[in-house]
Parts: C-alpha cells; structure tokens; sequence
C-alpha cells in the first residue's frame, strides 16, 4: 500500500458528510437519519483518526467509494437511517481489531476491504436490486484493482454470505470469523441506539425483522459461542456489556 493519503481528514463528520458520501444522493426529508448516523459516530468513534487514514489512502480510496455506492439506497428497518452507518461502524471495529491481528499491509488491505463489502452480495435491497459476485468482481476491477486480489475479495465476500467458512483457507478463515463478530457487535449497538431513539424496543414491530426478543435471545446464543471459542476476544467485553443493556428490557 502506498500510504499516499487523497485528503488529510479532519475529524469524522467531515469525513463522513463531505469526503465518503454525497447527501445529495439521499432522498428529501432523510436529514434526520443523516443527523442520527453521525450522532451515534461521534459517540461510538471516539478516535479515528488513524481509521480515517487508513481509508483515505489513495489505493484504498475507491473501494470505500464503491461500498458507498452500492449502499447508498439503503436504509436500516429500525430507524430509516442509512445503511452505510452500519457499513462504516462494521469497518472501523474491524480496523480496531487489526491491533491486536498479526496482518501484514495486504492481509490488512483485504481485511477491511470484506468488511466494507461484507453485506454486498445478495442483500435484499428495498429497490429488488441484486450485486452477484461476478458484478462486484468486475467493479472491483473498473476501480484498478488487481485481477488476483478482485478475485480473493469477490470469493471471501460469497463465501461469507454462503456460510461456507470451510471453504476457506486458515488465513481468511480467521478474517471472516473476526468480520463476523465485529458484524455482531455492530448490530447490537445499533439496536442500543435505535432502543433509546424509540425505533425499536420489547413492543416494537420492526419491519422484516424477528420479535425483540427473539433477536436478543439469538444474540446471547451467539456471544456464548464466542466466548467458548474466544475467552479473550477485544470485542467480548463490548458484546457483554451491550447484551445485558438490551437482556435488562426483555419481560422477566
């Protein structure tokens, strides 16, 4: 990686609103979701500096760009916010996580790179839009990445959507479990968040989405398997202590 940074960035709401993405492709009276997204970054990003930097390499740049553009229509449930904040938040815990991985600057490149397109392929748009592998293989190229890397990334990214981890090799084996928990962790405070905006709670419907306490209860499945298998994981105490904010809402 060359390290040349496109744009020095100031701190994260400039970066944000005036670098990563244009509110003009954001539909009239979605100013509030803006507003929320970069509300929850000012809290949950207390230092990104370095983060910043990381995506503002000038050969990193344009993946950023491209995972904006494939998001930029789409909105989280909840709340209506878009669904770049998850994206974005997913990004910088996985950048957290590179300090205590042992990657060298291209398994750190591909890293970050699946995370910012960990949801990309097949998601279910509101527009009925579909990104198959092979269309973020060839926008991956259009952006001047190499054939070999394209390839790597288009095949972790399906692989991470299939669940087929055993598919992959020891290396980006340990990438996608660490997306996956970074994943999690995420999702568990954006719910946080919608809970005390009132977009989600015990006895709130969020559209396409299971029962509150379903969702939680899955979530305390989930952290007990990390726990298992990850007694020291950075991210565990985040998880914990996110997990029983929501488990105190649930009915006794």
């Amino acid at each position: 990686m060359s390290g040349e940074v496109v744009l020095r960035p100031g701190n994260i709401i400039d970066y944000f609103m005036f670098k990563l993405i244009d509110p003009l492709t954001y539909p009239s009276g979605k100013e509030s979701g803006l507003n929320n997204t970069l509300r929850f970054f000012n809290k949950n990003i207390p230092n990104p500096e370095d983060f910043l930097v990381f995506l503002s390499q000038k050969d990193f740049f344009p993946l950023v760009k491209l995972a904006e553009n494939f998001h930029k229509k789409d909105e989280r449930h909840a709340s209506g916010d878009p669904y770049l904040k998850h994206i974005f938040y997913t990004s910088y815990l996985s950048y957290e996580l590179l300090k205590t991985l042992k990657y060298d600057k291209k398994q750190a490149r591909i890293f970050i790179a699946a995370t910012l397109f960990h949801d990309t392929i097949e998601m279910k748009r509101a527009n009925h839009e579909k990104i198959t592998k092979k269309d973020l293989y060839f926008k991956l190229k259009e952006k001047g990445i190499e054939s070999k890397e394209a390839k790597k990334m288009e095949n972790f990214c399906r692989i991470m959507y299939e669940r087929s981890f055993l598919k992959l090799p020891k290396e980006l084996l340990e990438m996608a479990k660490n997306i996956n928990i970074a994943d999690d962790v995420a999702i568990i405070r954006e719910i946080i968040n919608d809970v005390i905006s009132g977009n989600d709670g015990p006895n709130i419907k969020v559209i396409n989405h299971k029962s509150f306490a379903d969702r939680i209860t899955n979530y305390n499945d989930r952290i007990k398997i990390v726990a298992d298998i990850y007694p020291n994981h950075p991210l565990l105490f985040q998880l914990r202590e996110d997990l029983n904010y929501l488990n105190k809402l649930l009915p006794q």
